[in-house]
């Protein structure tokens, strides 16, 4: 009898230890799906999406990610709020695969790195001559398996194929320093608050980011170039010793500024700024290109001390 209890013993422990073994093995459903984050990254052409990370969950690895792995599909089209003529030509409404150039693995992570002479933010309309906004819409298919691990390593399935999901949010820890700026009849602008120093960089932005259609979507200038991002940039500010950053979006074009009032318009911002952040007025600096350069000359004649 104490060996049938031995031996009895000894099985129940035996299946236990299987099942236990087994369980993470059901924990996979087939139908999660994984989330994607996109990130974005200006260039002096322009916002790209330079990568995109996986995130498994806490309880999920993955081996075997190679530049095979995934399809990247994107969709841009012209959003619907800004009324883009049909007969409109916009560049970067368009779709398109992705070209992956290099993957990263760490964690429960998984990282994407994107060829970036494409993957553009915006679109150029052709007779518009304006930069605007895409809406993008990713999608990411999984089409060579992978093997999904628990997070301690233990192989769950080596022939893995999974489901993902993108909002089509864009993160860019650049863009993300800034604060959009709606003036009620007049200028909009972004702005860097350095939290130190006494300086401002005002920068006016080139023709081609100039507003469209009344949209005041005010992130055209920040996006088309490096123009606004660059001054708050570590290597700016520590030559300033600190400076904030106002960049302006023209309502249409700065070529309409002495018609339209801008010049007075930009300098009693500018000069709310100057006193409700306690900038010194000989440490404000006027700066821009093509357009904008235009307007800076403006705001220099205009308005020299």
């Amino acid at each position: 009898m104490k060996k049938m209890k031995k031996l009895f013993t000894v099985i129940v422990s035996l299946a236990l230890a299987i099942s236990t073994y087994c369980t993470p093995l059901f924990a996979v459903e087939s139908n999660e799906s994984y989330p994607v984050q996109l990130y974005g990254e200006v260039t002096d052409a322009g916002q790209v999406i330079s990568k995109m990370v996986i995130d498994y969950g806490e309880t999920h690895k993955v081996r075997g990610v190679t530049t095979e792995t995934f399809k990247v599909h994107v969709n841009g089209t012209n959003p619907e709020e800004y009324n883009v003529p049909e007969n409109e030509i916009s560049y970067n409404a368009k779709e398109y695969d992705r070209k992956i150039v290099k993957v990263e693995t760490e964690g429960q992570y998984v990282t994407v790195y994107f060829d970036m002479s494409e993957g553009s933010t915006l679109t150029y309309l052709q007779n518009g001559g304006r930069n605007i906004p895409l809406d993008l819409e990713y999608t990411i298919t999984q089409i060579n398996p992978l093997t999904l691990t628990s997070a301690d390593g233990r192989e769950l399935d080596t022939n893995w194929i999974g489901n993902y999901t993108c909002d089509n949010t864009v993160k860019d820890e650049e863009t993300s320093k800034f604060q959009s700026i709606i003036v009620d009849g007049g200028i909009n602008y972004q702005y860097y608050d350095a939290s130190k120093g006494d300086s401002l960089v005002v920068w006016f932005h080139g023709n081609g980011e100039g507003d469209y259609h009344s949209s005041n979507n005010n992130v055209a200038q920040m996006l088309g170039n490096r123009g606004t991002v660059a001054w708050a940039t570590d290597e700016a500010q520590n030559i300033f010793g600190g400076a904030d950053v106002m960049a302006f979006q023209a309502p249409d074009t700065w070529y309409y500024a002495q018609r339209d009032g801008l010049l007075e318009k930009a300098y009693n911002e500018i000069q709310e700024v100057i006193k409700t952040k306690g900038i010194d007025p000989d440490k404000v600096y006027v700066s821009g290109c093509s357009a904008g350069g235009y307007m800076t000359t403006r705001m220099l004649i205009a308005y020299p001390d």
